[in-house]
């Protein structure tokens, strides 16, 4: 496990601010072939559940930032999405797959950032800066696992669309 701090509020953590847009904060669990797990207790070589079926961690890399996390709410993003309340940092993407997706976005699946999804009551963003220990799980390849039941896409996923913070139609 690598691990690095940073102040995402000084000016020399400024350009490393922009890091923040894949993570998870400590506390969330992370479905595995043993089921849901704590993501502090994973490791490379642990077997996580994708979308794409069972995939091997690379490896899992925490940071240290203070900063605004974004809480997503029980049932936020539908039936048992998430099955707890979890808590990601701003520009993480979440595979958004129901009829918020079709609504806001004009697809029946999108990836999208989730503070373009805060409504100031299920996605609601954390009012002032915190300590937050932001963990990112790395695979061989692209990857949607789940976090809490929300389907979070790995920091690898970078199709151009996400670089300009737009929705990417899955």
């Amino acid at each position: 496990m690598t691990r690095q701090s940073c102040n995402a509020t000084s000016t020399a953590a400024r350009d490393r601010s922009l890091d923040l847009t894949s993570g998870v904060m400590a506390g969330a669990r992370v479905l595995t072939m043993q089921g849901y797990r704590p993501i502090e207790d994973l490791a490379a070589g642990d077997k996580i559940i994708t979308r794409t079926g069972m995939c091997v961690l690379r490896s899992v890399t925490v940071t240290e930032y203070t900063c605004r996390p974004y809480r997503i709410a029980h049932n936020a993003l539908g039936k048992d999405r998430a099955n707890a309340v979890t808590f990601v940092v701003p520009g993480q993407r979440v595979l958004l797959r129901d009829w918020r997706a079709k609504y806001l976005f004009g697809h029946e699946m999108v990836i999208v950032p989730v503070d373009r999804l805060k409504d100031d009551e299920y996605i609601t963003q954390v009012p002032t800066p915190r300590a937050c220990q932001v963990f990112n799980l790395h695979f061989e390849q692209e990857q949607i696992f789940y976090i809490d039941g929300v389907e979070i896409v790995s920091p690898q996923f970078e199709p151009q669309a996400h670089v300009r913070n737009e929705p990417f139609a899955a």
